[in-house]
């Protein structure tokens, strides 16, 4: 019992898929080097958009776009299209398999920009 308890302590410390998001992070660092710029998110679990939601401000708010789970890289391809120029950054959320990723690399150019515990954020370009 006390082994079993001793991995999942450890677990619990030191495994990704249990530490918190740091979504707060992200979007100060997205506040940060895109004042004006748009920022998309997608995830394969649900809530993260309900909490980006709280870290913007009202005109912030206005410049995000929350992807879904389904269908990224075609949503975040029409987004670019609509608005040409205009600096465009997307936080991938509890993406633990790198799907969501992979379906982005697919169709358009990811340059990493910064790694947080479960939140990855990438400049997008066409």
């Amino acid at each position: 019992m006390v082994a079993l308890s001793g991995v999942s302590l450890f677990n619990y410390f030191h495994e990704p898929y249990y530490a918190k998001d740091h979504l707060r992070d992200a979007v100060t660092f997205w506040r940060e080097v895109a004042p004006s710029g748009a920022l998309l998110s997608c995830a394969t679990a649900g809530g993260v958009q309900e909490v980006i939601n709280r870290y913007l401000s009202a005109t912030e708010a206005q410049r995000y776009v929350h992807l879904g789970r389904k269908d990224v890289a075609a949503k975040a391809r029409d987004f670019l299209a609509a608005h040409p120029g205009q600096p465009t950054y997307v936080l991938i959320a509890r993406d633990w398999h790198g799907r969501l990723e992979r379906a982005l690399v697919k169709t358009l150019t990811l340059r990493q920009v910064q790694v947080y515990p479960g939140v990855r954020l990438f400049q997008l370009s066409p």
